[in-house]
């Protein structure tokens, strides 16, 4: 199976404010959409969470990057408001291949919500939104929301 090809982070850039609350992405100083999705949740599910993003972001080609203390971070360096239709399909096919359902639904319930928040940091227009979270399978007889 051939993949799309790793999604590219926007040209404009937005300066980070100092003092500022929100996560931002280091590199860029935009609000960045893994860490504002991860700040959501209670420290148990941040680090399964991450986890399950940075299986995301290997699998979009992002490399790896590790914090001074070893943690694996390369989903805050992801340029989740570039990621299509065309990316989704790629990684879910692929989840399913490598991945027991539940861990596979895990990984895409993740990457939905990830979406979701580049959607509403103004990253990722409302009909690609739209696309990237919502497919047909005729493997199964329902609409599947990833």
């Amino acid at each position: 199976m051939t993949h799309p090809a790793p999604p590219t982070p926007p040209a404009d850039r937005e300066p980070p404010c100092e003092g500022d609350l929100i996560a931002r992405d280091s590199d860029t100083g935009r609000p960045n959409a893994a860490a504002l999705y991860l700040a959501s949740l209670g420290p148990g599910s941040q680090r399964t969470m991450r986890e399950a993003l940075n299986t995301v972001a290997a699998l979009l080609g992002v490399a790896e990057v590790r914090t001074t203390d070893g943690q694996d971070v390369r989903c805050l360096h992801t340029p989740w408001g570039a990621v299509r239709y065309a990316h989704t399909i790629a990684l879910r096919a692929t989840l399913v291949e490598r991945y027991a359902p539940a861990t596979a639904n895990k990984i895409l319930s993740a990457l939905r919500r990830v979406l979701q928040e580049a959607f509403r940091l103004g990253e990722l227009p409302a009909e690609e939104y739209q696309r990237a979270v919502w497919y047909y399978s005729s493997e199964y007889v329902e609409m599947i929301n990833i």
